[in-house]
């Protein structure tokens, strides 16, 4: 007897988790056709967003833009041997006072 129970105690769990698991993928196909549904009003946003800035005679920067400019420069720098701006200064390491043997002195310019 103690067996019959368990085989049914077992059928009757296989059968939620299956359930269960329909449950599960149902959600998971929701999930899908939402995110699909916010990209295309994303997109459709955007879309808008330039025509509305077209019709004012206005330009819309790109998400990337800052990121392009600053790889056009770091190219155009690489090709003239320049400098890249973030380095630093050699006269930012250079402190108020300059140390002698005797006293510091208090450098003004």
């Amino acid at each position: 007897m103690a067996s019959v129970r368990r085989e049914t105690m077992l059928e009757d769990t296989l059968f939620e988790n299956s359930e269960l698991k329909k449950k599960i993928e149902k959600l998971e196909d929701k999930i899908r056709k939402q995110e699909d549904k916010i990209k295309s009003l994303e997109t459709s946003k955007d879309k808008y967003k330039r025509e509305a800035a077209a019709a004012k005679g206005l330009k819309v920067r790109e998400e990337n833009f800052d990121e392009d400019r600053q790889a056009k420069y770091s190219s155009i720098r690489a090709k003239y041997g320049m400098k890249d701006p973030s380095a630093p200064s050699p006269f930012a390491m250079c402190s108020k006072f300059r140390i002698t043997f005797f006293k510091t002195l208090e450098l003004t310019f």
